[in-house]
Formats: structure tokens, C-alpha cells, sequence
């Protein structure tokens, strides 16, 4: 099992906590590629036999005195090494291949982005086409050494550093890919540790990533973009403003009782005397047609002069999700 050196210096980063029957396949995986300059293993204050299966490959061993996260031990693997490419990938993770470790590294090796996901064959991760505020966590990622120093300290904390790596790539580098893979998958936390264990440690792991996210999205987002973000909800109330606007003036036209009661026609057969209903029928046969078309007019100018202004920022709200589905890849 000799070590190869790659042409271009690649460091593979190894995680681990109490992963002593399955990190030897992963190591194996990673040493017989021939990819890597350097494969790095951080036990993160494993209490099994996890050291005693890595001295058996040719791999630096790091062990933390105790356990700190997986940010910090991805952050000491990056730092024991001088590798321009790092690629990080979990000692849990089953199927790996040689085909599957090109297919991540490729696109980074290439310059075409700075960073680029491997992910495991899970419906979830689909929802990213959709929701483009859920992040994309976990997975085997290869990225440039340039982004990981990007990242503040503050996600290089335990799961804060899924969610910190994807906002870096979009907002501050050259974006990231992600491919599915069919052939890997891990062991869930449930059976690894058992259920309560692992559902606590599951829903911590949630909670770390979305207030990362919270804080990503608040704070850390570029200037430029939270001043179009800005503007663009004012053109989604400027939007609203001039639909209700024009409501008063279709109601006007019709009469307010009438459109009421078209507007609640299905509120009024399933419920026949809804107290709201019936309260605002009472204030339109008491409110004169001039009062109407005024407000109506008075809402519609107003607010089509702000969405004239405003009109071009809308599409921001779902420029984060058009922009990373050029950069997304699929399997």
C-alpha cells in the first residue's frame, strides 16, 4: 500500500471519532488512489481502537485531547499541511471509489470552482433545487486552501462549517459544484451511537448548522447584497400596496358588497354568518363609492411610482437560487 504522490499537491483530511470499524476502509480507499500527497487523520478524542487501525496505513496520525467538533478537526488537518488542495472526507462513508474521488476533485484540480461536494444518494438533497436556503451539509468536499482561509473562525465549529464552506464559495469565491452518487452512504447517527444518542446528536447537529445559517444570511452577507435585499422587499410591498389598490377600485366598480362576497363565497357556504365576514359586508354598504375609488387610486399611484423604482431588485430574492443551479451538478 505504498502512497503515491500526485502531481498536483492534494491532502486528503480524515475526521474521526470512535470510527475504528469503518475508517479502514476509507483509509484503504484513499491510499490505493495514488491521488493524495498526504492523508491526515484527526481523531477527534476517539475511545475505541480507531488509532490502533490507522497505524496500520501510511497516513499522519492527530489525535485532539478531546472531543472538539468536526470543524476543529478539519481546521487541524488543514493546518498540518501546506497542500494548496485539500479534500475532506468522513471516516463513516461507505462505497467510496477511486471513480467517485476523480469525479470530486476534478473541478477544482481545473480551476473551474473552488470548491466541489460529493454527496450521498438521499431525496433530501434534492429540496437544495427548491429551497435554496437549506445548505447542503455533509458529503466528501475538495476544495482550494484560498477558501478554507476565507472562512471566519466563528464556522470552523463542530457542523457550522457545511453551511459556512457554501456561503464562502457563492458569496466570496468562484461558486462550488455538487454531484450525487449512488453508490455511497453512511451510517446514520441512530444506529451508530443508538436512537435517543443519536436523535439528540442529530437535532444538535441541526441547530448548529441553521443558526450558521441565520448568522450567515444577517450578518456576514456582503453590503451590496443586503442593500438590494432591502430594496427588493420594498418592491415586494410596493407589489403588494398596488394589488390591494386595484382590489379597491374592481370592488368599486362592481360594488363592495358584491365583491365581498364573491371574494368569501366559499367562507360563506361552509360558515353562513362568519363574524369577520359579516363585519366587513356591514362597513362596505356604509362606505360611500367615492371613498373607495379615492383609496383605491391613492394606493395605486403611490406604490406603482415605488415599484418603478424598485421593479429591478425583485429578482434578487431568487437570485441565490437561479445562481447556484448553473453551479450545481448532478450524478
Amino acid at each position: 500500500m505504498d502512497q503515491q504522490t500526485s502531481p498536483e499537491k492534494i491532502a486528503a483530511i480524515v475526521p474521526a471519532y470512535n470510527e475504528s470499524s469503518r475508517i479502514g476502509a476509507v483509509l484503504s480507499t484513499l491510499v490505493l488512489s495514488g491521488l493524495f500527497a498526504e492523508i491526515i487523520v484527526v481523531d477527534d478524542g476517539s475511545t475505541d481502537d480507531t488509532e490502533s487501525i490507522v497505524q496500520t496505513f501510511p497516513v499522519t496520525y492527530i489525535k485532539n485531547d478531546t472531543n472538539k467538533g468536526k470543524g476543529f478537526s478539519m481546521n487541524r488537518g488543514v493546518l498540518a499541511t501546506d497542500a494548496d488542495t485539500i479534500f475532506f472526507v468522513d471516516a463513516d462513508v461507505k462505497g467510496l471509489s477511486h471513480v467517485i474521488l476523480n469525479h470530486i476533485l476534478l473541478p477544482v484540480l481545473n480551476g473551474s470552482t473552488e470548491m466541489s461536494i460529493g454527496m450521498r444518494n438521499r431525496k433530501i438533497y434534492y429540496m437544495h433545487q427548491i429551497l435554496w436556503f437549506v445548505p447542503l451539509f455533509g458529503g466528501e468536499r475538495a476544495l482550494t486552501r484560498n477558501l478554507w482561509k476565507k472562512v471566519p473562525d466563528f464556522y470552523k465549529h463542530r457542523f457550522r462549517i457545511e453551511a459556512g464552506l457554501n456561503f464562502y464559495a457563492v458569496h466570496y469565491g468562484k461558486g462550488f459544484t455538487f454531484s450525487v452518487h449512488k453508490g455511497m452512504n453512511q451510517v446514520i447517527k441512530e444506529k451508530k451511537y443508538g436512537f435517543w444518542n443519536g436523535f439528540v446528536a442529530r437535532l444538535k447537529m441541526f441547530y448548529e448548522i441553521m443558526t450558521a445559517q441565520f448568522r450567515l444570511h444577517v450578518v456576514d452577507m456582503p453590503s451590496v447584497l443586503k442593500k438590494k435585499r432591502k430594496k427588493a422587499l420594498w418592491a415586494l410591498q410596493s407589489l403588494a400596496g398596488l394589488l390591494l389598490g386595484m382590489a379597491f377600485l374592481v370592488a368599486a366598480y362592481i360594488g363592495p358588497a358584491q365583491f365581498l362576497r364573491w371574494m368569501f363565497q366559499k367562507e360563506l357556504v361552509e360558515d353562513p354568518n362568519p363574524y369577520i365576514i359579516h363585519f366587513f359586508l356591514r362597513v362596505a354598504e356604509n362606505v360611500t363609492l367615492g371613498i373607495i375609488v379615492f383609496v383605491g387610486v391613492i394606493l395605486v399611484i403611490v406604490h406603482a411610482s415605488t415599484l418603478a423604482y424598485t421593479a429591478r431588485h425583485l429578482p434578487h430574492f431568487i437570485s441565490g437560487f437561479l445562481y447556484k443551479r448553473k453551479v450545481y451538478k448532478e450524478d
